[in-house]
């Protein structure tokens, strides 16, 4: 008997090979992804938290890079208060970090950049 793979399996080789591998949707609510989705969402909601966004897009002459930087370091700056304030036992219980960690997602899994071309583009209509 052959025990090479392709004669010992030949219908599972096949179905190998004619398998080809299908990306995942992670899409939500037109976003790439549920977390940028929901950092959007928060900020949005955030008067403020819009605003100085807003100003960043002039600041930053629309250089979307930079605005994507700014969003960045603020959800970074968000995560560190959040853990901060769970060290000392008074975590938060809303916000978008809270969120976040509540369904296991990431500041990481955030596109910054998806984000900063949506402020932009709101920047843009405003004019």
């Amino acid at each position: 008997m052959n025990t090479r793979n392709g004669d010992l399996f030949p219908v599972l080789t096949k179905l190998k090979k004619g398998v080809s591998k299908m990306k995942q949707d992670n899409t939500y609510n037109g976003w790439s992804n549920w977390v940028t989705w929901n950092f959007k969402l928060w900020i949005d909601n955030d008067y403020q938290t819009y605003l100085h966004f807003e100003s960043m897009v002039e600041e930053h002459k629309g250089k979307l890079l930079n605005i994507a930087q700014d969003l960045k370091e603020f959800a970074q700056y968000q995560e560190r208060q959040y853990d901060r304030l769970e060290k000392t036992g008074t975590p938060l219980t809303s916000g978008f970090i809270y969120d976040l960690k509540a369904f296991d997602g990431s500041i990481y899994d955030i596109d910054y950049m998806e984000i900063a071309k949506a402020i932009k583009e709101d920047c843009d209509l405003v004019v």
